[in-house]
């Protein structure tokens, strides 16, 4: 993946490729199993400023937080935090 060059050419398609052949198959997979336990979760970021990631309860209110360098890391410290303060919901973890 490329970021755009200083002509201002738009950024490399790497990540849209990678989207349309499946390879974000399983983020989306483990977002819609916290989803279905009826997790809250906030994903935010800014191109430099690393993944911010929130685990939220029922009433939005945010149960634990953290940031991580990158997105591979984020279904990670979800399903590890969501096992922490949901241990009953069912997340499928094991999928």
């Amino acid at each position: 993946m490329t970021r755009a060059n200083e002509g201002g050419a738009s950024r490399d398609t790497s990540v849209r490729a990678a989207c349309e052949n499946g390879a974000m198959a399983p983020l989306e997979e483990g977002l819609q199993q916290i989803h279905d336990a009826g997790i809250g979760v906030c994903i935010t970021w800014l191109w430099d400023g690393g993944v911010d990631v929130r685990l939220l309860a029922k009433g939005g209110e945010i149960v634990q937080e953290t940031q991580v360098r990158t997105m591979d890391k984020v279904l990670r410290w979800l399903r590890k935090a969501s096992e922490k303060h949901f241990p009953n919901a069912r997340t499928n973890a094991a999928a």
